[in-house]
């Protein structure tokens, strides 16, 4: 079937590579909670960023798109069971689990669908730039505004429609981060055909649109808002 055709070897081995990277990070979570004493909240971003991270992995292994959507498909329902079943207490927040996870899960699968077309033609894999900007956006935006917010904010953030717990330096942490991921992901993967000016603008529209969408989004849904945001902004824009 042309829709969903044989895997290759590298597609087989990659599945493999992912699989574990994934039970390695669980693991390393779960440890870093039990030995370190560390809360669930940030053991939670440990998870999240090592789980976003290897959007990369899964961007360069792969060879067909079919087998790319795959791995975090499959997380969606892990996940779910993992917060349902209390699996996992590095996967819990300590005011009890939310569908955060799943919707980055699910945001990653149906971004890296959306954009396949030029996946199997090899690197720069085509038009998976605008997935893998939304991805990091959120992968690490998201986490350092939590870590900051959380450690450092003091000030309520004065952005229309924010929800009350977010604090202008958490946005300021997010904003900033949002910035140097997307001129590294953009500048790798589509630097030669948008330019240095594209590169800088691009970045800048993703902070502006994924910073306050983190900061308005409640319950988790910012694994939703600030990925796709980004990613159908920047495509919106043009890129």
């Amino acid at each position: 079937m042309d829709s969903f055709p044989q895997p290759t070897e590298r597609d087989i081995v990659a599945l493999a590579v992912t699989f574990t990277y994934s039970l390695l990070l669980l693991a390393t979570a779960e440890a870093i909670r039990i030995l370190f004493q560390y809360d669930t909240d940030f053991t939670r971003k440990v998870i999240h960023i090592g789980a976003g991270t290897w959007a990369w992995g899964v961007f360069i292994l792969f060879e067909k798109w079919q087998f790319a959507i795959i791995p975090f498909g499959i997380y969606i329902a892990i996940t779910y069971l993992a917060l349902r079943l209390k699996l996992l207490k590095s996967m819990d927040p300590s005011e009890g689990a939310t569908p955060g996870t799943i919707y980055f899960c699910f945001s990653i699968t149906v971004l890296f669908y959306v954009f396949h077309a030029g996946f199997d033609e090899g690197w720069p894999r085509g038009r998976e730039y605008l997935a893998m900007s939304g991805i990091m956006a959120m992968t690490f935006g998201d986490a350092m505004a939590s870590i900051v917010g959380r450690r450092s904010g003091t000030r309520p953030v004065p952005i229309p429609f924010a929800i009350l717990n977010k604090t202008i330096e958490g946005s300021w942490a997010c904003f900033v981060s949002i910035v140097v991921v997307e001129v590294f992901t953009l500048g790798v993967l589509a630097g030669p055909t948008i330019g240095q000016s594209g590169v800088i603008f691009g970045a800048l529209t993703a902070a502006v649109l994924g910073t306050w969408l983190e900061a308005i989004s409640p319950w988790g849904t910012d694994n939703l808002t600030v990925p796709f945001g980004v990613s159908f902004g920047l495509w919106l824009f043009g890129y």
